[in-house]
């Protein structure tokens, strides 16, 4: 409920909306940052560092670790095959269909044949991938050089946990008073 003039106005889940989205809006720019500051090659072995605790609880975090590793590598490699994928579709003849209702037609029809041919592509490269990880032996270590978190990663966690506290207690303290 939102009081505006006195009235108050119900907006089913909108407001449920607008937290998701904002949440996804700041989960991939965080991953946009991630990505952007920190070499591909890093990210799993951190992962698996940072996952240890979860061990305990007979989590996989290892396989986890994994999977991001070969998801962020072969993740160049399917923009490429969609960006292939996109050019063909554009070369394709285009017939203009006489009504509203056609073009639409046309357009699900395309799309339709647009993502299987992407889901096509990406059960190839994931087989093409899988013989080439069974033929080297397995997963086997994530990195020749395993890294340990050093002074200034340490500072930039403080000062993130201390923000976040800041926030939380703010949202929860001041804002709910």
């Amino acid at each position: 409920m939102v009081a505006v003039g006195g009235v108050q106005l119900g907006l089913g889940g909108a407001l449920h909306f607008l937290r998701i989205t904002a949440l996804s809006v700041v989960l991939l720019a965080l991953g946009a940052m991630v990505s952007w500051t920190t070499n591909v090659a890093e990210i799993s072995p951190a992962v698996a560092t940072l996952g240890r605790p979860f061990r305990v609880l007979r989590i996989p975090v290892d396989e986890w670790a994994v999977a991001l590793a070969l998801a962020l590598r072969a993740f160049p490699m399917l923009i490429d095959e969609f960006q292939v994928l996109y050019a063909a579709r554009r070369l394709r003849p285009k017939r203009m269909p006489p009504s509203r209702k056609a073009r639409r037609q046309r357009h699900a029809r395309e799309l339709i044949d647009l993502l299987a041919a992407a889901i096509t592509v990406t059960l190839r490269r994931a087989d093409e991938m899988g013989d080439a990880i069974t033929a080297r032996g397995g997963t086997g270590q994530l990195s020749a050089h395993p890294g340990r978190p050093k002074l200034a990663d340490w500072v930039t966690l403080a000062i993130t946990a201390m923000a976040s506290g800041t926030a939380v207690a703010i949202e929860s303290l001041i804002l709910h008073s």
